[in-house]
């Protein structure tokens, strides 16, 4: 496969459209209108980490491998409201010692479209009075997914990849 080298912008312009014949200050504009916008977003988005966009856990199971029961919060991203206020969304599940709890992802429903809700962050308080809590970023999540698995321990909450229930 040949790869192309450019020199400028408009290269990328004029070599695909090279059959057109356009004047060289048609070409430039057509340039700065359609390729400026891409690259600034790419360089935005390249520089922009905080966000992790492609880390994101959208459902999950959570497995109770410790010596207590659990009480678990899972906390959403916030999501703006009509007003524009950030919403959080809480979610408070029991997990049973030894038991395996499944949740679905969530949506948020606007008038013309749906928002998948992102998991956030993971608060287990076991019986024993034992806090533990989990943020995002996820450890190993490389790509936005809809079965992830978290395992509530003794001393941490693990972040432990696909659940493994899901691949049968």
């Amino acid at each position: 496969m040949q790869q192309n080298t450019y020199t400028c912008a408009c290269d990328i312009i004029s070599h695909p459209l090279h059959f057109i014949r356009l004047p060289s200050d048609i070409l430039i504009r057509i340039c700065v209108l359609i390729i400026q916008p891409i690259v600034v977003l790419a360089t935005t988005m390249s520089i922009d980490t905080s966000k992790n966009y492609r880390r994101k856990i959208y459902a999950c199971a959570l497995k109770n491998v410790s010596d207590h029961n659990a009480k678990v919060v899972l906390t959403y991203e916030g999501i703006p409201n009509d007003k524009g206020e950030l919403k959080h969304t809480r979610l408070d599940i029991d997990v049973e010692k030894g038991k395996t709890r499944y949740l679905s992802e969530r949506l948020v429903t606007r008038p013309t479209y749906n928002i998948r809700e992102v998991i956030e962050r993971v608060d287990a308080t076991l019986d024993n009075g034992t806090k533990l809590e989990l943020t995002a970023p996820f450890d190993d999540v490389t790509s936005p997914t809809a079965d992830w698995h978290f395992v509530i321990e003794n001393n941490l909450i693990k972040s432990a990849g696909p659940t493994p229930e899901f691949g049968k």
